[in-house]
């Protein structure tokens, strides 16, 4: 997943609270490509986790800060 804007850390405990990320390596994987801008093979590494997985979890963000953005008034492609 490449992200073009990366999250500040507070976004991202905001968007993991939301998701219901549990404090652990799934969440340390995540916040390394939505805050690190690290790419997801070389985060789910670092993580210590599958890369699968990883972009599973990747995937669940995207759509709760989908879900999110509608709530707020965002328009969304």
């Amino acid at each position: 997943m490449g992200c073009a804007q990366q999250m500040t850390p507070a976004q991202f405990e905001a968007l993991a609270i939301l998701t219901g990320l549990r404090h652990g390596p799934t969440q340390v994987g995540a916040a390394l490509v939505l805050v690190e801008g690290v790419r997801v093979t070389d985060a789910a590494v670092q993580a210590g986790i599958s890369q699968p997985s990883l972009s599973n979890t990747l995937a669940r963000c995207r759509d709760t800060l989908r879900l999110a953005q509608v709530l707020h008034g965002v328009a969304i492609d």
